[in-house]
């Protein structure tokens, strides 16, 4: 089906956040950091289904919120939403801008995992990032496009070749990707949880609900489909003004798909985070966007999204594919400040482009 899209808003999510959990960060492509929450057992939940838990398959939000806190990637986005060091700690293009080059951190562990059979294989190595990357390719992961102008993978998907020429490995940390032409939107794709490095060690079929083997600051104990409990990585690299990271000790997510039942765990005290869904605005906002009085104690965040929300023609239906002028008129009639201030209290931006405001032109 053919559209013709008229765009509305650009919504936020609101956290409400019991002063402990203050230390809770995400950023406009729903990234959840609970590394600097300081409370011993960090509470979480979310209302989206989890369809997987590879890292490969992950497109999903709810995958993504799970997955997120066992793996990463090369690099990273900040609360800014600016590329940052993660695994890699620089990077650089050739001249001509068809290679890509990436010095990896020294002395990255990965979680502990019974396939390891020697302990340096613990450690991230440029052998890894290739092999994540292979595997990525090779599992049909709906990311796979990503790698399409890299030399040698059509060979690899042919089965001509054992591995992708154009996934370098030039020294035990340091690792390139060779482009069949300059292709700058290259780095903030792999900012993708389908890159996030695995271990060159993982075995075909491994079981991602019975452990991770990821290098992030959460190691997954289980996850039955509707809770996920993790533990501190105690050997996870980041510090945080000298202190080890993440500051609490065990992480919890549930699975709560109706905003009441949520709301009702967090009123009670089960929940420490609290994601607001828009059903509970009017429970937590007041007319201003403010926080009600029952809640003053708490923290209120805003995160702006970089999404959007539209309007759809089907342009092979009469009457909108046949009149440019009615659908243009239906767009003028709209009032989107209106959609904004009512409906979401402010906690949304109008949108006139199809391109959310604040989303860079490479994403």
């Amino acid at each position: 089906m053919c559209l013709d899209r008229t765009p509305l808003f650009s919504n936020s999510e609101i956290y409400l956040l019991r002063p402990q959990a203050a230390g809770f960060r995400a950023n406009a492509y729903q990234y959840y950091d609970y590394r600097g929450v300081a409370v011993p057992e960090i509470r979480a939940a979310t209302d989206v289904e989890v369809q997987t838990l590879d890292p490969a398959l992950c497109y999903d939000a709810g995958s993504k919120h799970l997955i997120t806190q066992s793996y990463e990637g090369l690099i990273a986005m900040d609360e800014q939403n600016a590329i940052v060091p993660a695994l890699a700690i620089d990077w650089h293009f050739s001249a001509r801008g068809d290679r890509l080059t990436f010095n990896l951190r020294p002395g990255v562990k990965f979680h502990p995992a019974a396939f390891f059979t020697k302990p340096e294989q613990r450690n991230v190595d440029a052998g890894d990032v290739k092999a994540t990357f292979e595997r990525l390719i090779k599992a049909n992961s709906p990311y796979g496009y990503i790698f399409d102008h890299v030399a040698g993978v059509d060979e690899f998907k042919a089965g001509k070749t054992p591995g992708v020429s154009g996934f370098v490995i030039e020294g035990p940390l340091k690792f390139a990707i060779q482009l069949n032409r300059p292709f700058p939107t290259m780095l903030p794709w792999l900012l993708a949880p389908a890159t996030y490095v695995l271990p060159a060690e993982l075995p075909a079929g491994y079981d991602f609900a019975k452990g991770s083997a990821g290098t992030d600051p959460f190691v997954l104990n289980s996850w039955d489909g509707s809770l996920a409990t993790y533990t501190a990585n105690g050997d996870y690299w980041l510090k945080e003004g000298g202190a080890t990271l993440p500051k609490a000790k065990t992480l919890s997510v549930r699975v709560i798909k109706d905003a009441n039942t949520m709301f009702l765990a967090y009123k009670q005290g089960e929940l420490d985070i609290l994601n607001v869904p828009l059903p509970l605005f009017d429970a937590v906002l007041d007319a201003q966007g403010g926080v009600k009085p029952a809640w003053k104690e708490h923290h209120l965040r805003e995160v702006k999204l970089n999404n959007l929300k539209y309007l759809g023609f089907n342009m092979g239906a009469k009457p909108w594919g046949e009149s440019l002028e009615l659908r243009r008129r239906v767009a003028q009639a709209i009032n989107r400040d209106e959609i904004v201030l009512q409906l979401f209290k402010g906690k949304a931006r109008p949108a006139t482009n199809i391109i959310p405001d604040g989303m860079p032109g490479f994403l």
